[in-house]
């Protein structure tokens, strides 16, 4: 979620506002008796100070202003919750006195008038929605697109929740998401409810900057943490597979400092995966992109490339880790099947010490206990257990909602996995089952 300095006002909006459905910013006019304190120009600076916590706070009017009648004093405004009469001010009249000429007389009361500008975008939806029900708490900002996702209560509000949103700075479209994330290419129908239909946006992250067409790839700035802790794994012996790179925001960072295979099945993620990785010239010489399954991905290239790697000798000397990396929560934990037998045609190297790559899958969980239930439903998928050498560990990555988070699985495949000769037998733990019968790897789901 996007955080936003608030300023509170001490002065609500208009009554009449309460639930309204259409966006109508001349129901905001209203007028508000404010008190105010002349002061001299020279003396405001310390006045200020002294009255720091009982300035009035409004959005889009300024606590200091022109004197009306006397071009050498200022007029500072105070909050009418603290401040009624000038004995209000009592408690600081000693202070107030060391540093200014300040009396009764230059206390005064003035009638001002307000409109929508003088409340924040929170304050203004505080004011129309219905008091007691979750609001519109939480959003994300991508660009120059703000993103959220409307509870149904708030549906009938839709018209009066963009627009007021526009309001935000550096925000010129709302959005709000229709329906569940795409599996097929992770990403989500959405309705503008406010400002331009442009979705191109430019973002930056992790020292990189990307471009993208917000409304037909996936990306979520609450992950940016995650994509950091897991960068921060790579080094200059590296190399990155990545099966579901999106629009890089593994691959493209990592590329800066070891060889990247990045993957993405979404032709639309592809083309700006490729665009990223050419603009970030730190990267563009250490990264492949490729548009396939998932599972055709590390059958073809990551197969390859490991194999390359163990035929010069038992270790490559330029690349001592290799990581594969899976970022499709809903399902990437059902393709690490693909690692069952995938050098079953090898066996040369069986006996041999090579590289083991080391995998690191997305799922989520709504488990009480999600080490257990991931590793469960991993080794299931994989047709066997991971042993506590090969197994590193489940990591919390984020909530996703009340009952529901996202977690990262990490583990060394093992070599009883690559190489076997077996047949795929599905543990407890699947929740789908698999054959090399019903799948060749180029499922839709990827």
């Amino acid at each position: 979620m996007t955080t936003r300095n608030r300023i509170m006002s001490p002065i609500e909006p208009p009554l009449e506002v309460r639930g309204i459905t259409e966006w109508q910013p001349e129901l905001f006019n209203t007028t508000a008796l404010i008190p105010r304190l002349s002061v001299k120009s020279e003396q405001v600076g310390p006045v200020r100070k002294i009255l720091e916590k009982h300035l009035l706070k409004v959005a889009s009017l300024k606590p200091i202003q022109e004197c009306d009648k006397d071009k050498d004093r200022r007029t500072i405004l105070l909050n009418p919750d603290m401040v009624s009469s000038f004995r209000d001010l009592d408690d600081l009249a000693k202070d107030l006195s060391t540093v200014a000429d300040i009396d009764s007389k230059h206390f005064s009361v003035r009638k001002f008038s307000l409109t929508a500008d003088n409340w924040s975008p929170h304050e203004i939806l505080r004011a129309v929605l219905p008091p007691g029900e979750d609001g519109v708490s939480g959003f994300s900002i991508i660009g120059h697109i703000l993103h959220l996702n409307l509870r149904s209560h708030l549906e009938c509000y839709k018209a009066v929740i963009g627009p007021v949103l526009l309001r935000l700075p550096g925000v010129m479209s709302v959005v709000n998401k229709s329906n569940s994330i795409d599996n097929t290419f992770r990403n989500f129908s959405m309705e503008l409810l406010a400002g331009e239909d442009k979705f191109e946006v430019e973002v930056k992250e992790s020292g990189c900057v990307f471009k993208f067409d917000f409304s037909k790839v996936y990306w979520n700035p609450r992950l940016g943490t995650e994509h950091d802790r897991l960068i921060r794994l790579m080094t200059s012996s590296s190399v990155l597979f990545d099966a579901c790179a999106g629009v890089g925001p593994f691959a493209v960072p990592a590329a800066k400092t070891c060889k990247v295979l990045a993957n993405d099945l979404n032709p639309e993620s592809y083309k700006w995966l490729l665009e990223n990785s050419k603009s970030n010239k730190k990267s563009t010489g250490n990264i492949q992109c490729f548009n396939k399954d998932a599972r055709e991905f590390i059958r073809a290239e990551v197969k390859s490339s490991l194999l390359d790697i163990w035929s010069n000798g038992d270790s490559d000397k330029n690349v001592d880790n290799a990581h594969i990396v899976m970022n499709l929560p809903a399902l990437a934990i059902t393709f690490v099947d693909v690692f069952h037998g995938l050098f079953s045609d090898h066996q040369e190297y069986l006996e041999r010490n090579i590289l083991l790559p080391q995998a690191h899958i997305y799922c989520f969980s709504s488990s009480d206990n999600p080490e257990t239930d991931v590793r469960k439903e991993c080794e299931g998928h994989l047709g066997g257990d991971l042993d506590d050498e090969h197994f590193l560990g489940v990591n919390f990555v984020r909530n996703v909602s009340t009952n529901k988070s996202m977690y990262r699985i990490d583990f060394r495949v093992p070599k009883h996995i690559l190489f076997s000769t077996k047949p795929l037998v599905t543990g407890s733990g699947d929740k789908r089952p698999v054959s090399p019968e019903n799948d060749n790897g180029t499922s839709k789901k990827r």
